[in-house]
């Protein structure tokens, strides 16, 4: 991640994932099978789990916005629209 605090600004830098985004899998793979789509869906809330530990809301959660690498691992993109969990208020 880069930072420029002093303009409050973020940035992300992620790897080039060749796979595409969930959408498209999804459209290209209509037969996808059950323990794929569940291990998928164990992985995306794996990093959901992290998110909320660092107290960041991702704000764009959609399936193309989760990235698939070449093994089909879904990785969370676009934090545009994310923001930090501001006081102790449990969500």
């Amino acid at each position: 991640m880069l930072a420029d605090p002093e303009n409050n600004y973020y940035f992300l830098v992620m790897d080039f994932e060749e796979n595409g985004n969930l959408e498209s899998f999804i459209s290209d793979h209509p037969n996808i099978s059950d323990s794929q789509i569940i291990t998928m869906f164990i992985e995306i809330l794996r990093g959901l789990i992290c998110l909320k530990e660092k107290k960041i809301i991702h704000g764009d959660l959609k399936p193309e916005n989760i990235l698939l690498s070449s093994t089909n691992s879904p990785k969370l993109a676009d934090f545009g629209l994310s923001m930090e969990l501001l006081g102790s208020r449990s969500y």
